[in-house]
């Protein structure tokens, strides 16, 4: 299985035996690559690798200049393979602006190394930007994911020192632009729908800000389709989104899709929303097996029993540690008027009653993910290690 942060390598080629030979290599890092094969000769694999192997003749048929081959790829570094490596070759692909070329067949230790040096410059990359990434899913419909996802963005991006964006994923009938009383002028939909150009300028054109702080994408004003969502398109989204703000939130429906299982595991922390009734908690531990299974490690999975007190949380809390397995559950009390009152007016929970109770719950819940994800520190310090050494899925 997959993990959206390993390496995602390209090779372009015919030669079976040069994929062999390269899956073998990459089989014995010390990090995980994502290796895909194309005998096509165009780059429009449904990824943005962050390398690509390509042999010279499919090349050629991109472009008859080696310039306007090798362009096709964007920044993406190119190695070109060739059988035949004379001097006149060798400088026209690197005057072109290719990494380097080798000829066949490779060299083992140097294709080690070129993994290496790929995997070393994107952990850089992420390191001078990386964000951290946390995700509400509903346990079962209406238990109140959105109305603490929205409030908990909203407190984090009160810090000076945070940049946020919530992110509305439920493409059919997302509520977190009505909860914030804005108009947007673009979706979520266009920004997976423009992913193979999508850097930080464009996704930030994207977002609207109700007050000059937390950054929205939303959902469409029409429902789309579920199948609206690819997968390399949502990950090229939250790799640009990661790389912008320092925290991510997603507003997660929930349905279970490719899309949907590859945003659950590319999240640092999953906030699973519950009320407390017994039919909830079934869900919640078949959700928390389900996750599991996707490799998700059990530290990142957590549960959050909202409006407690309410005549819906009928469940006590050692039966809800004891059924789940867990040692933390997050309780938000409930408030129903402020709740309706902050809805239809489209304003965060802490601008009514910024002292009732649900509200410091909210804050409290939101100081807890800042400390999870290490925002105190920006989030910065262990990416290079969750890169190259950590999560494993």
């Amino acid at each position: 299985m997959q993990n959206a942060r390993n390496l995602e390598v390209l090779i372009l080629t015919n030669d079976t035996e040069l994929v062999e030979t390269v899956s073998r290599i990459a089989s014995g890092m010390d990090f995980g690559v994502d290796l895909r094969h194309s005998s096509a000769p165009t780059p429009a694999t449904g990824i943005v690798p962050d390398l690509v192997l390509a042999d010279a003749d499919m090349l050629a048929s991109l472009g008859s200049e080696r310039s306007a081959s090798l362009a096709a790829f964007g920044e993406t570094e190119v190695i070109v393979l060739v059988d035949k490596a004379d001097v006149s070759f060798v400088r026209e692909f690197m005057k072109a602006g290719a990494r380097d070329v080798w000829p066949r067949p490779i060299d083992e230790q140097a294709a080690r190394k070129e993994l290496e040096h790929a995997m070393e410059k994107k952990a850089k990359r992420l390191e001078n930007g990386g964000g951290k990434l946390v995700s509400f899913t509903d346990v079962k419909g209406g238990a109140g994911a959105t109305t603490l996802a929205v409030n908990v963005a909203y407190h984090l991006s009160r810090r000076d020192d945070l940049k946020v964006l919530l992110v509305d994923m439920d493409i059919q009938f997302g509520d977190v632009a009505t909860f914030l009383d804005i108009k947007p002028k673009a979706s979520v939909i266009e920004a997976l729908a423009q992913w193979r150009r999508l850097d930080s300028t464009l996704l930030d054109s994207l977002t609207l800000s109700p007050d000059n702080g937390l950054h929205v994408l939303a959902s469409p004003q029409r429902p789309a389709s579920i199948d609206a969502v690819e997968v390399d398109a949502l990950k090229r989204v939250l790799d640009v989104a990661l790389l912008t703000y320092d925290l991510v939130i997603l507003d997660m429906p929930r349905i279970i899709t490719d899309w949907t299982r590859e945003a659950w595991r590319w999240s640092d922390h999953l906030f699973m929303v519950m009320q407390g009734s017994v039919a909830e908690l079934r869900d919640a531990r078949i959700l928390s097996e389900y996750f599991t299974s996707a490799g998700i490690a059990s530290d990142r999975i957590h549960f959050v029993r909202n409006r407690c007190g309410s005549r819906h949380s009928v469940t006590g809390e050692d039966a809800i540690r004891k059924t789940l397995g867990i040692k933390e559950l997050h309780d938000v009390r409930s408030d129903y008027a402020l709740s309706s009152k902050a809805q239809n007016s489209g304003r965060p929970l802490s601008e009514i009653s910024p002292r009732a109770g649900m509200v410091r719950d909210v804050n409290h819940l939101a100081d807890r993910i800042a400390a999870l994800c290490d925002l105190d520190q920006q989030g910065r310090s262990g990416i290079i290690g969750r890169l190259i050494g950590g999560r494993k899925s």
